[in-house]
């Protein structure tokens, strides 16, 4: 008797990163503003960063991944400082996962906030320097 298997299911690796977005801002003020949710979002592990390279590396959910805040260059399409702000695998690729969704949506919703209070902050900063 010959027994057949159904065909394996082949599953490629995911192409982009659900949940990406972009959001009109500068991409310091993006980086430090994600950097500040980060640290105070209830589950996120912060493991460390690198500005230089505009990401950070954090656990949420028991899965480590880095948030990348990269400047996206001007365009016909692109008129104001653009950032897009994504997440990757630790080895840099792109990840499809539900806490990396579900944590990109947070900062999605609480950026724009968050930005402002950033440029705020440096504001007072610039001001007490120059008394």
């Amino acid at each position: 008797m010959k027994v057949e298997l159904p065909p394996a299911e082949i599953v490629l690796p995911p192409l982009t990163t659900r949940g990406e977005f972009l959001i009109e801002a500068d991409k310091l003020d993006t980086w430090n503003a994600v950097g500040q949710i980060a640290v105070r979002t209830a589950g996120v592990e912060y493991d460390g960063r690198a500005q230089m390279l505009d990401l950070y590396s954090l656990r949420y959910r028991g899965e480590a991944f880095l948030i990348l805040t990269k400047a996206l260059p001007q365009s016909e399409t692109i008129r104001r400082l653009t950032t897009r702000v994504t997440a990757t695998t630790q080895a840099g690729k792109p990840i499809d996962s539900d806490a990396v969704a579900e944590l990109l949506a947070l900062l999605q919703r609480q950026l724009p906030a968050e930005i402002a209070v950033v440029r705020a902050t440096q504001a007072a900063e610039r001001t007490k320097a120059e008394k």
